[in-house]
């Protein structure tokens, strides 16, 4: 049977029934190990003491300095003292799940953990640590990396804070993370340089630049950005090559404003709906895209709304490179602080209106308004028919219209009154009306005045209130009168019963026909006539006629008392079986008539008729000679119809 070995020292087992020697021999080899486990040049064997104490003994030598070990391990703890303060001769410990005791420093590994016991300070990194806990050294620490959370409590008393300095070689706390719950409020600063950059607020709101974040008139939470020497400045960037551009919100020293770069829009969105943006050529867009300098769209029919919250006026000025851009150029909508409307163009130009792309008003620079045409003010109108009107600032009226319905309309409602109104120097002089609902009237309004008034079928003459007359109203006068009248009737003449009315009236020529002639005394010879024209008035049913002719085959004279005498003459118009015929005059013969016998009448002969007409005329008086067949003679007569 051959040799056995132990497990953890090797040592040699002898084989059962081996010499003597042999044994002594191996047995004193395995002494000569166990007892190297105990001297200081000794193999390094390991050595499992399991469930067994080491109590009151030195592991390594006499004193704590005399030997060292290479591993110490334990599986739940050791205690009393380990006495190897003073010396770097513990390589490694393995785990330590608690570590307790002790009065002295600890230093491991020349000061990458060092606690030093009279300041109650420990150092990792450093063996003269100045605070609670002093890790120095160029690396990073690293606080429980795990797959679970991680974090750094700092715990300070109430009413006072804590931070996390930040320093280098010249300055302790160049920066810092500060949080204070005292008595002036919570809040959180960062400084940067040794001097504050940033606070939150207990109310969680951020200032940048100040230690009093305050969202002014807005309040709430705010992100607030001060500089005292600068612009302020919240800037977003997006890195890639295809789609740079910057956004910022920035104060300046003169100027304020949100900045974009790149070609892309600016957009504003509320319930996650866009509401506004600004392209990349500067055109803002309310509602939409823009595609003008302003574009508002909206389905709401108050698509742009400008108000004043005073009791001050508010206005729109429309202005360019030629007007100015002052408080008096260019073009201004406004209100003024007394409720009246401004339509205003401060420049020497035309105020122009249109629809349906056509022009269809204008006010030109003199401030008359002209419709439907943009020539002169009364020219165009005037000499070349321009349809379209034109109101002067003289006060002037123009206007041309081709419609059928007139160049005027003017409709009054409900009751009679006046439709237009005429005045002079503020004096009212005359009106256009309507009078019994649907008589237009025409009159003057001066005292004494009158005017007209239309009825249905008849004009009548009325005062200067437009009211109807009765005979007291004149057509013309002695010296101012009328030229033609033409009647389609009568006219009633001193009063409106039917012997007052003249329905007739005419003037004309007849040739009358004079069957034969008689003359008592010196035409006695007288045979005919010739040269026989006539003239005639009829006014009403009397005829008013003028004969002239000349007497043949005679050489005498008409002479005082001769008679003469024509029989079976024409008339113009037959006469009325009951009238009777005057002879007026024989022109340049007759100075005076005298009755001649029965039925005369008057200063001229009247012959009654009664079946024929007889014409006889005495001559009373002949001033001058006249020659038969060369002596033209006038015959005057009238009589009724």
């Amino acid at each position: 049977m051959a040799d056995t070995f132990t497990t953890n020292l090797n040592l040699t087992k002898p084989e059962v029934g081996a010499s003597t020697d042999t044994w002594g021999t191996k047995i004193n080899n395995d002494l000569d190990t166990v007892d190297g486990l105990f001297s200081s040049t000794g193999t390094s064997v390991a050595m499992n003491l399991d469930g067994a104490v080491i109590d009151s003994s030195v592991i390594g030598g006499t004193t704590a300095a005399a030997g060292s070990f290479t591993t110490l391990s334990a599986s739940t703890s050791i205690t009393g003292t380990l006495a190897t303060a003073a010396q770097p001769n513990i390589t490694s410990v393995g785990t330590l799940t608690a570590l307790t005791g002790g009065t002295g420093d600890l230093n491991w590994d020349s000061g990458t953990l060092f606690v030093d016991s009279s300041a109650n300070a420990v150092g990792i990194g450093t063996s003269s640590p100045t605070q609670a806990l002093h890790v120095a050294g160029s690396g990073s620490m690293i606080l429980n990396e795990s797959t679970s959370w991680s974090y750094l409590r700092l715990k300070s008393p109430n009413a006072n804070g804590g931070y996390i300095q930040f320093a280098d070689a010249d300055d302790d706390d160049v920066g810092q993370i500060f949080y204070y719950h005292g008595s002036g409020g919570d809040y959180m600063s960062f400084t940067t340089n040794a001097s504050e950059a940033m606070r939150i607020n207990s109310s969680g709101s951020i200032g940048v630049g100040t230690d009093n974040p305050s969202g002014g008139a807005v309040g709430g939470k705010v992100l607030h950005l001060v500089n005292s020497g600068g612009t302020a400045s919240v800037r977003v960037d997006r890195s890639d090559a295809s789609t740079t551009g910057t956004l910022s919100i920035t104060s300046g020293n003169s100027t304020q404003g949100l900045y974009g770069t790149g070609s892309k829009p600016m957009v504003f969105s509320t319930n996650s709906v866009e509401r506004m943006r600004i392209d990349s050529s500067g055109n803002v867009g309310i509602g939409g895209s823009p595609n003008a300098p302003l574009t508002v769209s909206s389905s709401s029919t108050k698509t742009v709304k400008v108000q004043n919250t005073t009791s001050s006026g508010t206005s729109i000025f429309v202005q360019n490179s030629t007007t100015g851009t002052g408080d008096t150029d260019g073009t201004y909508f406004g209100l003024d602080g007394s409720e009246n409307a401004y339509l205003w163009n401060y420049e020497s130009t035309n105020m122009v209106f249109g629809t349906s792309s056509t022009e269809r008003m204008r006010i030109d620079s003199s401030g008359n308004l002209l419709v439907s045409h943009t020539g002169s003010v009364y020219n165009n109108i005037n000499t070349t028919s321009t349809v379209g009107s034109s109101y002067t600032v003289n006060g002037e009226i123009f206007a041309c219209s081709d419609q059928s319905s007139g160049v005027m309309i003017l409709n009054r409602k409900s009751s009679d009154g006046d439709i237009a109104t005429f005045k002079k120097d503020g004096s009212s002089v005359g009106s256009i009306g309507v009078v019994s609902s649907n008589n237009l009237k025409i009159h003057s309004t001066s005292s004494g005045h009158s005017g007209l008034s239309f009825g249905t079928g008849i004009v009548y003459a009325t005062d200067n209130s437009g009211d109807a007359t009765n005979g007291a109203t004149d057509l013309g006068s002695s010296s101012y009168k009328w030229k033609d009248i033409y009647l389609g009737g009568g006219a009633y003449l001193g009063g409106t019963g039917s012997a007052n009315k003249l329905d007739d009236y005419e003037e004309g020529t007849w040739t009358p026909a004079f069957s034969n002639i008689f003359v008592e005394g010196s035409f006695d010879n007288a045979t005919g006539f010739s040269g026989v024209d006539g003239k005639y008035t009829k006014i009403g049913r009397k005829v008013y006629c003028i004969c002239t002719f000349t007497v043949t085959g005679t050489s005498g004279n008409l002479a005082a008392g001769d008679n003469f005498s024509i029989t079976n003459a024409s008339l113009p118009f037959s006469p009325n079986s009951d009238s009777g015929l005057v002879f007026s005059d024989l022109a340049g013969i007759v100075t005076a008539y005298n009755t001649v016998g029965s039925g005369l009448n008057g200063s001229g002969v009247v012959i009654t008729l009664t079946g024929q007409s007889v014409f006889v005329v005495q001559i009373t008086a002949v001033s001058g000679a006249f020659s038969a067949g060369t002596t033209k003679y006038q015959l005057s007569l009238d009589y009724h119809v």
